[in-house]
């Protein structure tokens, strides 16, 4: 999804909220790169995941067995960032 140097794409995501904190003011921000990201992740089956940057031939922990709520990447990844954001915003926290 990225053809870019890392971190520059999704920037809020990728170096604000995954390597260290994301300040309140650019949770919407993040919510809506997130957004872009899932539709993105629509695109590929869940056996296109990276476990392992390291060891492309690693393999997730479900094996071959996965939920049959996963059809794609996107309902893999995006869950649980997407729930921490909107709890986030609604809370009014100042920092995640």
């Amino acid at each position: 999804m990225k053809n870019e140097k890392w971190g520059t794409k999704f920037s809020i995501i990728m170096n604000e909220l995954y390597l260290s904190e994301l300040n309140s003011s650019h949770i919407p921000v993040a919510i809506n790169k997130l957004r872009q990201i899932k539709q993105g992740l629509t695109k590929y089956s869940f056996d296109k995941v990276v476990r392992d940057i390291q060891n492309s031939s690693a393999q997730p922990p479900w094996e071959t067995t996965i939920s049959d709520t996963i059809t794609d990447l996107s309902n893999y990844f995006i869950t649980i960032f997407n729930h921490a954001l909107l709890k986030a915003e609604k809370l009014k926290i100042t920092s995640i």
